[in-house]
């Protein structure tokens, strides 16, 4: 029986606990292939050095900088095609200054693509002259156009309104930069395609607002449907846009619900007397409701996934419930232990979300036997390491001992062993509280015993890891208490494989029986002496 000690010093080698470590190494997972040319040997670099870095694809500033940009082409890809469709609509000056260090932010984006590294197959390339060439070949053309300021190259030349209604065409290529967005959620690929559905359903529903606006025209004053003055000041632009919004969304749903919100205020639907803009606005119309049915049943099967994903865990646990409760009533189980099991399953659920006694990390079948080692000394290094037995053993053995352990839950009142049972098994306390009950004294003498309870991190029976020996006590969970189990022919199996470190368990084990020969002997008032050749295996 032993308890975790309050202070150890830790190993200064020891790269399984240290979690900053563990984060600042996890992004060297994937080889890299050049990197030593990036990386500057002196701890003092340069400016010239420090602006020729390459970065790495993984650099925690980089996936700002990302982020950031993220951000930026979803206020471009709103306000592009508002003020397209918007024609009459001023920018305003906070706007155009914004607009202009967009076109610098991206510029710069392009100048760090050439500098940043890339995952190919599980190697990060951080050679220059493959950045570039990777990036020449993939995503350049496309930021290039969307870079590029156009709408300035084409306004500075012309003044009418007409042409500059037609200079806000050529901001259409920097919607090209919506690839940015994918490539980003690509990179969490968990929530990918059913992010990428619901960016296409608003892109496109955005899209099909001003679209709506652009075609119906309401602020030309030369055509017959001039909504006037009032309806477009620009006070109105966005409450025009929430009417086109209706409407986009309605077409792509294939519903409206104007009888119940009535007719748009502003925007005049009215076809009668514009043929020519109606025949346009029914093929517009058309297929948007095509588009907007694909992306809905799109949206509603990748959402099924997900959710389908999510609850995998919980249908198998269900299932697995459903057959507990069959084989109880089958049986006849009295209520009160059925009571007792679906407090057991209930407790499993809530704190574990899991149904088998290995922890999932551990039993992955494709996960490297190292990379186990690491998560098992992770979550249990702390305490087996306090055990005597393994005190001074490597952390590659200490390893094996930790993926070894199995987990099970006892209920209050559960008897964990009974005194006189065979041990074959090491308990460590993981969750809870065990009393150690004294049926090794009279009964004369239990009532006055203090009580001996075991909390998280101790530990008890690690002797019949050994030796075969009945246990001496009995011991009671006093609470709900998860405990680790080693059990006698796991451990065994490692002994096999390490015969250095059986033959130190042997030495312990032939000293642990002589201190209780020696104990058991004092007690009786018998005194011997023991010479070190009789020690010797």
């Amino acid at each position: 029986i032993g308890s975790p000690k309050q202070h150890q010093k830790k190993d200064e080698n020891d790269i399984y606990l240290n979690h900053d470590e563990i984060n600042r190494r996890a992004i060297q997972i994937f080889h890299t292939e050049g990197g030593e040319k990036s990386v500057s040997r002196s701890s003092k670099k340069t400016f010239h050095q420090w602006v020729f870095t390459i970065i790495h694809p993984y650099d925690r500033s980089r996936r700002i900088f990302d982020m950031t940009t993220v951000i930026w082409v979803l206020l471009l890809v709103f306000f592009i095609p508002l003020e397209i469709g918007f024609d009459w609509y001023e920018t305003v000056t906070w706007q155009k200054v914004l607009f202009t260090v967009l076109d610098v932010w991206f510029a710069l984006d392009i100048v760090l693509n050439f500098r940043t590294g890339y995952i190919n197959h599980g190697t990060v390339v951080m050679d220059p002259k493959k950045i570039a060439s990777n990036y020449l070949s993939t995503w350049f053309v496309v930021d290039l156009l969307g870079t590029l300021p156009f709408e300035h190259m084409i306004s500075a030349q012309v003044s009418s309104r007409k042409s500059l209604k037609l200079a806000k065409y050529f901001k259409i290529p920097k919607l090209l930069r919506i690839s940015r967005v994918m490539k980003y959620v690509r990179n969490h690929q968990y929530v990918y395609d059913f992010s990428k559905v619901l960016i296409l359903i608003f892109t496109l529903m955005h899209i099909g607002a001003c679209l709506w606006v652009m075609l119906l025209d309401p602020c030309n004053e030369s055509r017959s449907n001039y909504s006037g003055a009032d309806v477009c000041a620009q006070s109105n632009v966005y409450h025009i846009y929430a009417e086109a919004l209706h409407i986009s969304a309605s077409m792509m749903l294939g519903v409206s619900n104007l009888h119940i919100i009535g007719k748009p205020g502003m925007l005049n639907l009215d076809f009668e007397g514009r043929h020519e803009d109606s025949t346009i606005m029914f093929l517009v119309s058309t297929l948007f409701m095509i588009i907007g049915l694909f992306l809905i049943a799109l949206l509603i099967s990748e959402a099924n996934v997900y959710v389908m994903g999510k609850m995998q865990g919980s249908a198998a646990f269900q299932r697995k419930t459903d057959r507990v409760n069959h084989e109880m009533e089958y049986y006849g189980v009295p209520d009160d232990l059925q009571r007792q099991v679906r407090a057991f399953y209930d407790y499993i659920w809530i704190h574990q979300k899991q149904y088998d006694d290995k922890i999932a990390l551990l039993s992955d079948q494709q996960m490297s036997t190292d990379l186990q080692r690491k998560l098992a000394l992770h979550l249990f290094k702390d305490v087996v390491s306090h055990i005597s037995f393994f005190s001074e053993i490597d952390d590659l053995l200490l390893g094996e001992i930790c993926m070894s352990l199995r987990t099970k839950i006892f209920l209050p009142g559960d008897m964990i062993f009974f005194k006189g049972d065979v041990g074959k098994e090491l308990f460590i306390i993981s969750k809870g509280v065990v009393e150690v009950i004294r049926d090794d004294l009279p009964l004369s003498k239990r009532r006055d015993a203090p009580k001996i309870l075991l909390e998280n991190g101790s530990f008890f029976g690690e002797i019949a890891l050994v030796m075969e020996v009945r246990r001496t006590c009995s011991v009671q969970a006093r609470t709900v208490c998860e405990v680790n189990i080693l059990q006698q022919n796991a451990f065994d199996a490692i002994l096999l494989d390490n015969p250095h470190f059986a033959r130190r368990m042997n030495e312990l084990v032939v000293a642990r029986q002589l201190d209780s020969c020696m104990a058991r002997s004092h007690q009786k008032g018998v005194d011997f002496q023991v010479s070190q050749s009789d020690m010797d295996l």
